[in-house]
């Protein structure tokens, strides 16, 4: 029964046929009709299957997942849905972005705990231009996911403003032709650092700057400890005017973990380490260019980095080291694969072993301050003579060894000293001839000569009688025999502590008692007892293995 007060068409229910499987309802005219089940729920409630299930209200059901589409968006890729984007990330900390194409005009703000999430691929945000931003994240705890971006100045932008910037997550992002895929700046507020940032599967296709960089833009403090994991930047054909990532700043242990760098051949590297970065690690990396591009640069400032498994298969240079050394690679880099600074070893075999070597000549002679970078170095004194000057012997250069050597023919000396005291063993060391090379070490608080050609001979003086055995330890034998006869005994000459030693016995007294020189088990050099009669009489001598043979005499 209807109201006498409306006209009503039709009511008569549909024929039975008709209405078979369906449900009553009315149209838009409030005429009776049949609808099909499939336009409606079946049940007003949901219950999920497994035991332990609650049944729940489909109204509450449908709450749990929040969708731009709620707040007006589209989708349509003509449509403006930034304020309907931004709406729901005002109204709710998690929103969802269904398949689509989304139009935005201006960058989208998240706040501190916002996650925005979508279905991969076939959910894309694209920005209207390269003049904004897509997403500026101010705050921590966010999560990006399963999205792809396209366009844009900047597609993620993290910076803290609203409050510290950390603990962010950007997770399996595509983004397409931004100007930068990721930047990461610690801003204006060194009490609201960028840090502790995680990105994992964040692929930037044809960046026109840079795929991802760290830096500072005002008076914040440096980046820190962001990973990035399984990343790749990816500029196929686009032309790039900076790099696959870029550490302008930043410190303590930024890092990339199993990321790929391929870039046009017009970037400036495929990774830069900037002057202002430390502690960076850099951990199997892959990295691709060409027309010479680097495959690492480190620049001059950069300190701390650590290179671990590097594929370089950029034409340029493996590392483009300009840190001054800066850096530790293991299985990186190009000749030496390996690069260890400062460190210990308690147990090493050695199959070979090299120094690095570096020649050094003053066009006029003068002084040369040794920086102790190498372990070995080459002197051309033929400019004039040369000081070599070594730093101060004090705790930083403990343990060290150098090797000096004058590799010219002129008759100018080379003389090693110390920056404020004398060289070696108290005392300053020349070389003048050509070949003429000194070692020294460092005990920490002073250099002393480990091994030369040019040292100063080790002597000893006995006076007795009798037999004096000597053990040709020493090149230089004075003895006295003013008591009486005495005999200087040398050990036998196929001993293996005489074979090529080279003795003088030189006899210092004024007596008349001779001094005679034998041999333990044989008659003497050459075969003879070698009498010295008077003062500064001396027989220099040497073994071959099998006899003692006179090589000079003075009688």
């Amino acid at each position: 029964r209807f109201d006498n007060s409306e006209a009503i068409d039709k009511t008569i229910v549909p024929l039975k046929s008709e209405r078979a499987n369906k449900v009553l309802g009315f149209d838009g005219d409030g005429n009776p009709k049949v609808y099909d089940t499939s336009t409606t729920y079946d049940v007003p409630d949901y219950t999920a299957t497994g035991a332990g299930a609650t049944t729940r209200t489909l109204t509450d059901k449908a709450r749990e997942i929040v969708s731009v589409k709620d707040f007006g968006a589209v989708g349509d890729g003509l449509t403006d849905d930034t304020i309907a984007i931004q709406a729901a990330l005002d109204a709710h900390s998690s929103i969802l972005v269904p398949e689509g194409t989304y139009i935005i005009s201006s960058a989208l703000s998240l706040s501190e705990s916002n996650s925005v999430f979508g279905l991969g691929q076939t959910s894309i945000i694209m920005a209207s231009g390269h003049t904004h931003n897509i997403f500026d994240v101010k705050a921590g705890y966010t999560t990006i996911a399963n999205l792809t971006l396209e366009n844009g100045d900047v597609a993620l932008s993290y910076y803290g403003d609203d409050s510290s910037c950390q603990n962010n997550i950007a997770r399996f992002v595509t983004i397409k032709t931004p100007n930068t895929g990721v930047l990461l700046d610690g801003y204006d507020d060194s009490a609201k650092p960028c840090d502790w940032n995680s990105f994992e599967g964040i692929t930037v296709l044809s960046p026109n700057d840079d795929g991802i960089k760290l830096t500072v833009s005002s008076t914040g403090q440096a980046p820190k400890a962001n990973v990035f994991q399984h990343c790749r930047v990816y500029s196929d054909t686009t032309a790039i005017t900076g790099h696959g990532a870029y550490v302008e700043y930043g410190a303590q242990n930024n890092a990339f973990i199993d990321c790929d760098f391929d870039v046009h051949q017009d970037a400036t590297a495929c990774v830069r380490i900037g002057a202002n970065a430390t502690k960076t690690v850099l951990m199997n990396i892959h990295t691709n260019s060409s027309n010479l591009t680097p495959n690492i640069q480190l620049d001059s400032g950069s300190t701390e980095t650590i290179i671990s498994n590097l594929q370089s298969d950029s034409d340029g240079a493996a590392i483009d080291d300009s840190s001054g050394g800066e850096y530790v690679a293991f299985n990186s880099g190009f000749p030496e694969k390996n690069r260890l600074n400062r460190t210990r070893i308690t147990d090493a075999t050695l199959e070979f072993q090299r120094y690095e070597l570096e020649t050094v000549q003053l066009a006029l002679g003068g002084t040369i301050q040794l920086d102790l970078t190498r372990t070995a170095y080459q002197v051309d004194a033929s400019g004039g003579a040369t000081t070599v000057e070594l730093p101060d012997a004090d705790s930083d250069n403990k343990g060290s060894i150098v090797f000096v050597k004058k590799i010219d023919t002129s008759t100018n000396a080379v003389t090693i000293t110390t920056t404020s005291s004398t060289g070696a063993d108290g005392r300053d060391v020349l070389l003048v001839a050509e070949n003429d090379v000194v070692r020294v070490m460092s005990n920490g608080s002073s250099w002393l000569i480990v091994s030369s050609n040019v040292m100063p001979m080790n002597t000893l003086y006995h006076d007795g009688t009798g037999t004096y055995s000597i053990d040709a330890s020493r090149r230089l034998y004075n003895v006295s025999s003013f008591g009486g006869v005495l005999t200087v005994e040398l050990p036998p000459a196929n001993n293996a502590q005489s074979i090529g030693r080279i003795v003088t016995i030189k006899k210092t007294d004024s007596s008349v008692n001779n001094v005679n020189v034998t041999e333990q088990g044989a008659t003497g050099p050459d075969g003879a007892s070698q009498t010295l009669s008077s003062q500064y009489d001396a027989v220099t001598v040497m073994s071959d293995g099998n006899q003692w043979l006179v090589i000079s005499k003075n009688s």
